[in-house]
């Protein structure tokens, strides 16, 4: 629920020790680099001897295991054991406190949980913070491929192409660093998100994560190609920390008292924009500066409030909880429990931890305040808080805009607003799929936990949270109502989709037949396993969603994400568009190979739509007819596919079964 940046604290003997260390290269192959030691800069890491790397080592795995509240939460033990049993190993040969912070940045990600970091050990920190060794342009990242958003220099415009960085692919540098980024669950797809731009740690995690992995640069190199396709090879200083901060605009730090705002966009209509919860820094009551915020907006008469959340990455639960009774008009019990996997926490590790607020409390608890729960996690006693509507509470239609960037508390407060908007047809959420985990966070309160050799801290969550919503995907976070993907072009004519999504879309109902089918689904897939010839099945989740509709559109394009779950620690994520426009079902018409089925057939069978559709393709490497049979309704979604050789009969290839069930507004 918290979303920090920290930063570790300096010691007067760190400094002292820095001065008297005469500059010297930083070997790549020290850092696990994969090349570029000759533009190595002045850091000069510190070796460890294995017996100080082990002792580290161990005492991060005795306070995972034993503290942390969702270690295993997406990934089964053994590959958790798997992982520190080859950093053990790796203990054994040469190490520095910058290859030691490599691997335990690698080991923490694997534990899919956005909480739990590594930060610098001080001494680099400190050298980042004074020297000059950020990259001097801020990116975005569209697939595999990486694009100029702002930059110190005018040689580099926006929306220009980087397709490599000092003779390493853009595809490569994004494909690697990912690999260091924590996400929660299986929001794997928020990984270039957090490249672009993070601010949790030393600036993006592209920037806190490169020198990491290849060592500093002396000076970029560039090689970019303009939308025209005119390539260019371009060689830039590094900047510093502070001046990679000012690219952005956003200099100063962001917090809920001056992150919060709200202007009139018309007449009627006017934005609210919260670009974060974080209320701890600087904090103010936050149930306050709302009902100012919402008893101004009801003088206005607005009948339409846009809520732009896109740009907040979580924060306190008082901020985000206390926007609850000025969007509900029922009574809402966002949290369900909150759990601990410990609640006596031993000396050894108490004296490792540093953290906020009472220490008994957060240490050694009373056990009369908690019950004993599944799994043998504590659960907290307190009953879980409830919102009532406040009198100056909005009684128009609320447009919610969600991305990627949303994570922790602020996806937590989108699932309960998703189930208030269900319930009332007055609430929306338009955007991208987010980050963070729609069933809840682990987090609550973190530890800071101080590896004595190293100086590495790690991030150690306590609890965690459980959201009271009816209807989630396990290791996923939200889903918009109304899709408003960002795309390439989209970037490249600074055109605001999600908002403009907020303003145009009509709140009358879909004219589309997939219109019946918006929203989740819980269910499963069967299909024939092409060895051995065996029915397998999958617990499958599906979700659809209408796009924003962009030009002269020929039948409204749907969105489809689907979430299969294969077995323990391996989810897979897929998403697809759907239109259909005429007597035809047009799919992947952006990748710009799409795939056209024809209507043959529709009927009605009860409440629901069946279609039948026709086409041709490749099955099991062979030229095929393919015949779906797809049923459409409120309750129910269908789509069973066979094939047959040409003049051959029709065979049974794979079937998709859903269904959805009323839930209640507020909990």
């Amino acid at each position: 629920m918290f979303g920090f940046q920290t930063a570790a604290v300096v010691s007067a003997a760190h400094l002292a020790v820095r001065a008297l260390i005469a500059p010297a290269m930083l070997i790549a192959s020290s850092l696990g680099a994969q090349g570029n030691s000759a533009d190595a800069a002045t850091y000069t890491p510190r070796s460890l001897a294995p017996t100080a790397v082990r002792a580290d080592v161990a005492l991060l795995r005795q306070a995972l295991e034993q503290v942390h509240a969702g270690y295993d939460r997406y990934v089964p033990r053994r590959t958790m054991d798997t992982a520190f049993a080859r950093l053990e190993r790796r203990a054994d040969s040469p190490m520095t406190d910058v290859s030691l912070y490599r691997e335990i940045a690698l080991l923490l990600a694997k534990i899919r949980c956005n909480h739990t970091k590594a930060e610098y050990p001080a001494s680099l920190q400190t050298y980042r913070e004074t020297h000059a060794t950020h990259l001097p342009f801020r990116v975005r990242v569209f697939g595999r491929r990486m694009f100029v958003d702002t930059a110190s220099t005018q040689t580099l415009q926006r929306g220009t192409e980087i397709t490599s960085i000092n003779g390493i692919s853009a595809d490569s540098v994004i494909g690697v660093l990912s690999k260091f980024v924590a996400v929660d669950g299986f929001t794997d797809f928020v990984r270039p998100t957090l490249l672009e731009r993070d601010a949790d740690l030393m600036g993006s995690d592209l920037d806190h994560y490169w020198p990491i992995e290849f060592g500093f640069a002396s000076v970029w190199t560039i090689e970019a190609r303009n939308a025209n396709g005119d390539r260019k090879r371009i060689s830039l200083d590094p900047i510093s920390y502070n001046a990679w901060k000012a690219l952005g605009g956003d200099y100063a730090q962001v917090d809920f008292a001056n992150g919060t705002r709200w202007a009139m966009r018309d007449d009627s209509t006017a934005v609210l924009t919260i670009r974060s919860f974080v209320n701890y820094r600087t904090p103010v009551n936050a149930d306050s500066l709302y009902r100012t915020i919402f008893t101004q907006l009801g003088k206005r008469r607005v009948r339409h409030l846009v809520v732009d959340l896109r740009a907040n990455g979580g924060g306190s639960d008082d901020a985000s909880n206390a926007l609850l009774p000025y969007l509900s008009n029922v009574v809402v019990q966002p949290d369900r429990a909150v759990r601990r996997r410990t609640i006596a926490i031993d000396s050894s590790l108490r004296r490792a931890f540093s953290t906020w607020g009472d220490a008994r409390a957060i240490f050694a608890p009373a056990d009369s305040l908690f019950t004993r729960g599944s799994g043998g996690m504590y659960v907290e006693r307190a009953a879980p808080e409830r919102f009532r509507p406040d009198a100056a509470h909005f009684v128009g239609r609320v447009s919610v805009l969600i991305g990627k960037r949303d994570a922790s508390a602020t996806t937590m407060l989108l699932a309960v607003l998703q189930q208030i908007g269900a319930a009332n047809g007055r609430l929306r959420l338009i955007g991208e799929e987010t980050g963070g985990s729609a069933e809840g966070p682990t987090a609550g309160q973190v530890l800071f936990l101080s590896l004595p050799n190293s100086d590495v801290h790690v991030r150690v969550p306590l609890k965690r949270t459980d959201v009271n919503v009816a209807r989630t995907v396990p290791g996923l976070g939200i889903f918009p109502d109304i899709d408003a993907t960002e795309t390439l072009d989209d970037f490249r004519a600074r055109r605001d989709v999600a908002m403009d999504a907020a303003l145009r879309t009509p709140w009358s109902a879909n004219p589309s037949p997939l219109a019946p089918i918006a929203g989740l689904m819980i269910g499963e897939l069967e299909y024939r396993d092409y060895q051995s010839g065996r029915r397998v099945l999958l617990p499958t989740w599906q979700h659809f969603s209408p796009m924003a509709e962009r030009g002269a559109a020929r039948g409204v394009a749907f969105r489809e994400r689907v979430v299969y779950d294969d077995g323990p620690g391996n989810t897979i994520y897929s998403t697809n568009e759907i239109r259909v426009a005429g007597s035809l079902w047009i799919e992947g018409e952006s990748s710009g190979k799409p795939d056209t089925l024809r209507i043959v057939g529709t009927k009605r069978v009860g409440t629901s739509t069946v279609l039948t559709l026709l086409g041709s393709g490749m099955d099991d490497n062979q030229r095929v007819e393919f015949r779906y049979t797809v049923t459409l309704g409120a309750r129910v979604s269908k789509r069973l596919k066979e094939f047959r050789m040409p003049g051959g009969q029709w065979e049974y290839r794979h079937e998709y079964r859903f269904t959805r069930e009323a839930v209640p507004a507020g909990g």
